[in-house]
């Protein structure tokens, strides 16, 4: 049948209609309806392997995050951790046990911080106390090379967490300093010297409250980049059967004895001296001049 016009225009006005009521009937049945009750199928069933194939989507963009998200969906946090070690060490080569613990030090990229030494009477090295700074990531290296330089009297290392601490550091100093950014805004639009003399008190507090912040924050990070090591070396202690008896004990303790003979003999030479020089200065002419009258005497009486 041929179409005109006017029937083309009939057939849509008739169909508006008709599709508005199919909407408001599948509207209803996602709302409240369940699947089943429409043709066996409904829009619900339909848009499901949509909504899994955006879901393994975000899945997807969520692993290639790597280290920053955990599988869970969680930030992995960084521990951060203070670790300190304690060794003592005996050995009679002081002197290359203390050059030999140096080199190691800085092999490892650390360095010494600070150094005690100590000697006997006899003027031998008899302690040396050094303290070692050492990168963390070597720290278990270090006490396990150190402590192969001598015998090991006593090992001691402790872990202390400081995750937390350097968390809220570093939050503490973000929020200082836009605080301190914020007062410095106000102070550049104030406009009288009231206002300007009490936003200034402000901002000098706020900014001594921020430098002690960043302080600290400095502070941690290199306890947490640096471990510390305390290593002490003593000379062991004799035993004893070696009490230093025999031909050998004897001749070292008569050296020794010979030493202090002669140190004592050169500081009594020494205190003479100066009592020596004026009686040589003073006595002499003196002595020479009474020799002298007594002879003259004899002759005259003659």
């Amino acid at each position: 049948m041929k179409t005109t016009p006017r029937h083309r225009v009939t057939v849509a006005l008739v169909s508006v209609p008709l599709m508005a009521v199919l909407a408001a009937c599948g509207a209803g049945t996602d709302d409240g309806a369940p699947a089943s009750d429409v043709g066996g199928s409904s829009a619900r069933d339909v848009g499901a392997p949509e909504v899994a194939s955006v879901e393994g989507a975000d899945t997807d963009d969520a692993a290639t995050d790597g280290q920053a998200v955990s599988t869970s969906g969680e930030a992995v946090i960084e521990r951060s951790v203070i670790a300190t070690g304690a060794l003592r060490l005996a050995t009679k080569k002081l002197d290359d046990v203390r050059q030999d613990a140096i080199s190691l030090t800085t092999g490892l990229g650390g360095h010494v911080a600070n150094e005690r030494s100590r000697s006997d009477s006899r003027g031998r090295l008899d302690r040396v106390d050094l303290t070692l700074r050492v990168p963390s990531k070597s720290f278990d290296k270090a006490l396990d090379d150190l402590g192969r330089l001598g015998t090991v009297r006593n090992r001691e290392q402790s872990v202390q967490d400081v995750t937390t601490q350097v968390i809220d550091n570093e939050a503490r100093v973000k929020t200082q300093a836009a605080s301190v950014a914020s007062i410095e805004r106000l102070l550049a639009r104030a406009t009288t010297i009231g206002e300007i003399m009490s936003i200034e008190r402000q901002l000098a507090g706020r900014q001594a409250e921020l430098d002690s912040l960043k302080q600290q924050q400095k502070w941690l990070a290199d306890q947490t980049s640096m471990s510390t090591i305390q290593l002490t070396v003593n000379r062991p202690a004799v035993r004893d059967d070696d009490d230093g008896s025999g031909f050998l004990g004897g001749l070292e303790d008569g050296w020794h004895a010979l030493g202090k003979s002669v140190v004592a003999l050169a500081t009594g030479v020494g205190a003479v001296l100066p009592f020596a020089a004026v009686i040589a200065l003073f006595g002499v002419p003196t002595w020479m001049l009474v020799r002298r009258r007594r002879t003259a005497q004899p002759a005259t009486e003659a």
